[in-house]
């Protein structure tokens, strides 16, 4: 009975500190992101200065998809591609049309892209 109680602590232990570990990760990744939503979109004013990288909301993304992705696999016992998934639940046919006229010059693209910041208005 008492080593089946001292390993449900461990157990507990180990979740939380996988936890903080990923909410930690998760804050550090997503602090720019935040930052961005608070001022520029959350208040509607395309003018508020940020210091988001069109790099640091990839980041976000990326740490929000590789945690759900992570989970998702310890509650279901096999992996999932949320992207694929998503694919085939939640966009409707034709979702991809905005992806098939050029919106870039080559010039455009050959800029550091990842640096520059969203732009002021839509």
């Amino acid at each position: 009975m008492r080593a089946a109680r001292h390993r449900r602590g461990v157990e507990a232990d180990a979740c939380r500190r996988l936890l903080g570990s990923d909410r930690a990760l998760l804050l550090r990744q997503c602090k720019k992101a935040i930052e961005f939503a608070n001022r520029r979109a959350a208040h509607s004013n395309p003018r508020a200065e940020v210091r988001t990288k069109f790099r640091d909301l990839d980041q976000a993304i990326d740490a929000i998809r590789m945690i759900t992705e992570k989970f998702t696999l310890l509650l279901y016992d096999e992996p999932h591609d949320l992207f694929a998934e998503m694919l085939s639940r939640k966009i409707s046919t034709g979702w991809d049309a905005i992806f098939l006229a050029p919106w870039a010059t080559r010039e455009t693209l050959a800029l550091p892209l990842g640096e520059m910041e969203p732009p002021l208005h839509g």
